[in-house]
């Protein structure tokens, strides 16, 4: 007669003492951390009046200048309101015009902040308090850079559609608006979402152009992000654009000085210990104020993929 057989396993059977518990677990000391957008704005606007503010107390800078009666035109004390002189004729003098004055109101804090019980991180082999700092930096530094890719949308040129990709014409058009807005020939970007930069994969110009060259070294002054030039301006990539794939993003071109960063308080890390709760806590701070200095002719919105 056949008997059956019941082994020994680690489930066991429906009423009886397993054996689970006798099979030892690891914890890696590698971890898998959620990937970080690149951030790229902060290094591509202008951060000159900076030094205005540089070991003094202020909350807001004005900018002024000469030459029209806004910042983007050139009315008022300038060529059409010479007067030519005729023989014998006396010359009339006339009064300087000056720009709107330009307020940048330093008045942004960002900030993070967490609390983390000494036991946890003492029991725990995953570096708890190393993470958890450098996640933090890197939360403030993307809070600055969502108020940047904010501006692009509220300006005065555009060309596209959202959630269509940019055309050749598209951007020959926004390199036109700058020209005719006599925008500095340096220091122009171009900044697009990963999905546009696809798009601009399947331009046999923009492959040719942008892609053929070597890849440049910090030493370049470029960063991550760059993918190319052409038509006199550079241009990045970065997964913080605003917008999604499925709506369109908020892409933009633009000369460095139509908006201006101005950061009092950058990165400032502050620590401690709580005796009352056995725990160490983290905070990072940084205290800025961003402005579209110059509108029309300095910066055109791409609204794209």
């Amino acid at each position: 007669m056949a008997t059956g057989v019941t082994d020994t396993a680690s489930t066991g059977v429906a009423g009886s003492a397993t054996g689970n518990g006798l099979i030892p677990e690891v914890w890696a000391h590698t971890t898998r951390d959620s990937l970080l957008a690149n951030l790229v704005l902060a290094n591509l606007v202008d951060r000159s009046f900076e030094s205005d503010v540089a070991g003094q107390p202020a909350d807001t800078i004005h900018v002024d200048g000469v030459g029209g009666t806004t910042d983007d035109t050139r009315t008022g004390f300038d060529v059409t309101s010479n007067i030519t002189l005729g023989a014998g004729g006396s010359l009339n003098s006339e009064v300087i015009t000056f720009l709107t004055q330009v307020d940048i109101s330093i008045n942004t804090h960002a900030y993070k902040y967490w609390d983390l019980e000494f036991e946890l991180d003492l029991m725990t082999q995953m570096p708890l308090m190393q993470r958890g700092a450098d996640r933090t930096s890197y939360v403030v530094a993307q809070k600055v850079d969502d108020d940047l890719a904010g501006e692009p949308d509220g300006v005065s040129s555009s060309v596209g559609t959202l959630a269509e990709p940019l055309t050749d014409d598209n951007i020959l058009r926004s390199v036109q608006y700058l020209n005719d807005g006599n925008a500095q020939e340096e220091n122009r970007y171009g900044y697009v979402s990963a999905a546009q930069q696809i798009e601009f994969l399947k331009i046999e110009k923009y492959i040719n152009s942008l892609y053929q060259t070597a890849l440049p070294t910090p030493t370049d002054g470029n960063f991550r992000g760059f993918f190319g030039s052409l038509y006199g301006v550079n241009w990045y990539m970065s997964t913080n654009v605003e917008g999604t794939n499925a709506a369109g993003h908020d892409n933009a071109m633009f000369q460095k000085e139509a908006i201006a960063l101005v950061m009092i308080d950058n990165q400032r890390i502050a620590t401690d210990y709580e005796i009352s709760t056995d725990s160490f806590r983290h905070a990072v701070h940084s205290i800025y104020g961003i402005k579209l200095i110059r509108d029309t002719g300095s910066i055109v919105w791409l609204k794209g993929a």
